[in-house]
């Protein structure tokens, strides 16, 4: 939460007076690590587009963030309704990134801007790609079903949909955590973590 990661800047009547900057106290610890500057501008993407804008843009050439921050830029511009920056950055994300988890969201809002550009075979593509990142993910499968169900595919919509909540287990999906961001690999790390100590 931007909150905890960067300040809130307009403390609200009851609020702990103490601003909590967690992204302060990882800069001092972990210097001009990449995904502390990525935590942050995640943290103003909420707070301050703009400021997060800037700092997404000095991240697009990173070896391992440019593919999320792109994604990132693309998905701003997109919410400004700014479709052709949004599709020109989303088209950019395949390569620049392997990451399905990035690839998904990319996929997922081109297939948004297609169909507000009212181009539902271009959108159903976009949503079906997105499936193939992250296979049954909740927002590319409701996404791609109603827009099945709208054209008269009603048999289609329904199977995607019934294969969704039957699958085992729930994949994750990435629009879920979006604004998480790095909480995906806490599993992974608190595990690691538990093998390290225990040895």
């Amino acid at each position: 939460d931007f909150e905890f990661m960067v300040g809130e800047r307009h403390l609200r009547e009851g609020y702990n007076s103490d601003v909590i900057q967690h992204v302060r106290h990882a800069e001092l610890r972990l210097g001009n690590e990449p995904r502390v500057k990525l935590a942050q501008a995640i943290a103003e993407e909420f707070h301050d587009p703009p400021e997060a804008a800037r700092q997404f843009a000095l991240l697009q050439s990173d070896v391992d963030l440019g593919g999320e921050a792109t994604m990132r830029l693309g998905v701003m511009a997109y919410w400004r309704k700014d479709d052709d920056r949004a599709f020109e950055q989303l088209r950019k994300v395949e390569s620049i990134t392997r990451d399905p988890w990035v690839l998904y969201l990319a996929r997922y809002f081109t297939g948004l801007v297609q169909l507000r550009r009212n181009r539902p075979a271009d959108a159903e593509i976009a949503f079906r790609r997105a499936l193939e990142a992250v296979p049954r993910a909740q927002a590319a499968t409701i996404s791609l079903a109603s827009l099945l169900f709208k054209n008269g595919r009603r048999d289609d919509a329904s199977a995607l949909v019934g294969q969704m909540l039957v699958a085992e287990p729930s994949p994750a999906d990435p629009w879920r955590a979006y604004a998480d961001a790095d909480d995906r690999f806490w599993p992974a790390l608190i595990a690691r973590l538990r093998r390290e100590i225990g040895r």
